[in-house]
């Protein structure tokens, strides 16, 4: 993968596939990724005994926590992400490749979607809104993530295929009519000192193969403060331009 040293949009010949290996390790050591996951699980904790679409699972952290108290279809273009996520999960559910413009499920089949870090990634993010209402029932969920505030975008966001960030207003009118029930940003001051940093020094901290003894060790610990660091940062949510929006969007109608 190229990165973009000048921070524009990637290409329309990103490589999503060969994205997969670095996803991985970035969801397994990166602190900015282990700390959402940490956000994740608190705002997804009510949601049990559903039917869960985790639309772009990329290795599958998401769908190993979700299915723990859910059904849930792993669902993400590339193979390799698909393959992952079904040796690591613990429980059936369909592991299933393809894109978000066109769902292969009947419509109304899902009572919620999982849609991480993902939209960012598509150029077609209304089209791949209206499938998700599509596929969701009358009163089901979306629970969200994006990357908050364009004027943020660096070289990171093109080193892992992002093609934009959002605004609050933004994500609502993708989503309409959906309503949010949870709505908040998170990241100022902390995390957001971390990624100005971090985007200028890319390339010599990202790791390219998965860490093993004292650096994994040291990747470790460093992560832990930084985590305790950023949980800081929730102190200040919703007061101030984060570097993350999370969303809960309930689809109008009353759920079966």
């Amino acid at each position: 993968m190229t990165t973009n040293s000048a921070g524009a949009p990637p290409g329309e010949t990103f490589d999503y596939e060969a994205y997969q290996d670095h996803l991985y390790l970035v969801r397994t050591f990166g602190p900015t990724a282990l700390f959402m996951d940490r956000v994740i699980r608190k705002v997804a904790r009510p949601l049990r005994g559903l039917r869960v679409l985790d639309l772009g699972c990329g290795s599958g952290h998401l769908s190993l926590l979700m299915e723990q108290h859910n059904t849930v279809v792993s669902y993400d273009p590339a193979l390799q992400g698909v393959r992952t996520t079904r040796a690591r999960r613990k429980t059936r559910g369909g592991c299933i490749v393809g894109g978000g413009e066109q769902l292969p499920f009947r419509d109304e089949s899902f009572d919620c979607v999982l849609l991480i870090d993902v939209l960012e990634h598509i150029r077609g993010d209304v089209q791949v809104a209206a499938e998700i209402r599509r596929v969701l029932r009358p009163g089901g969920q979306v629970l969200c993530m994006v990357p908050e505030n364009q004027r943020l975008y660096s070289r990171i966001d093109a080193a892992n295929g992002h093609v934009r960030r959002y605004s609050r207003d933004e994500l609502l009118r993708v989503f309409a009519p959906c309503m949010p029930e949870v709505l908040f940003d998170y990241g100022f001051p902390f995390m957001r000192l971390y990624l100005n940093l971090l985007a200028r020094v890319h390339d010599a901290v990202v790791p390219q193969a998965e860490p093993t003894g004292l650096k994994r060790l040291g990747l470790s610990l460093l992560s832990r403060i930084l985590i305790a660091v950023f949980s800081l940062d929730l102190l200040f949510a919703g007061n101030f331009h984060g570097v993350e929006i999370v969303a809960l969007l309930r689809k109008p109608g009353s759920a079966r």
